[in-house]
């Protein structure tokens, strides 16, 4: 069953707990692609270091892989033996063009419909939603690519905004009523696991 776990922050605290209970083998048995390509707009994406060495505390296998670039073969025969894709954040828009070009929506929903388990930070969790379009989002990320269509990749019918702040309040909520939908809001060591129809805040 399509299985996703969108963090904010990566997995941290209870949701690094709540995650190692989905594992359907031992951690030494997982292997785990790391998509790198929305950090590339930084000098230092250290985030990404920090990331990848707490799922190699765990025990997994990981292999870093940037998307963009690449052809929609080329995605499937990398994604082809791994267990755990996780997409990590940077410039959501600059992933979002390189999820279209290069089919990765397609080979993730083969993916997860295999059984993989898909794991977001920050914009990783942001595409999975049924929009990117986001006033918070606008504050910390610049659209250098030029993206105009704004549609998530679909798999769950959430907005998500990462790394939500108490004084983000009143600008989520003019958004939610411009757009007459609410938005999940996720402070920084949450997650939320999506599951078939279910739905948990953790």
């Amino acid at each position: 069953m399509p299985t996703f776990f969108l963090t904010s922050s990566g997995l941290v605290g209870a949701a690094k707990d709540e995650f190692l209970k989905l594992l359907p083998k031992p951690a030494a048995e997982i292997r785990v692609a790391s998509v790198i390509t929305a950090g590339k707009v930084y000098d230092d994406p250290w985030y990404i270091a920090k990331d990848n060495e707490t799922l190699r505390q765990i025990g997994f296998s990981v292999e870093d892989f940037d998307i963009e670039g690449k052809t929609e073969a080329e995605l499937r025969k990398f994604f082809a033996d791994k267990d755990v894709v996780v997409v990590h954040g940077g410039n959501t828009f600059l992933l979002m063009k390189c999820v279209r070009e290069s089919g990765f929506d397609r080979v993730i929903k083969e993916f997860v419909e295999r059984g993989g388990i898909y794991i977001g930070i920050s914009a990783g969790s942001m595409i999975v939603g049924s929009n990117i379009d986001n006033p918070i989002l606008e504050e910390g990320d610049e659209n250098s690519v030029g993206l105009t269509d704004m549609t998530g990749m679909n798999f769950v019918d959430l907005i998500i905004s990462p790394h939500y702040k108490e004084a983000d309040e009143s600008t989520l909520v003019d958004f939610e009523k411009k757009i007459g939908k609410s938005v999940t809001r996720l402070r920084d060591g949450e997650a939320v696991f999506v599951q078939n129809d279910s739905i948990k805040i953790i």
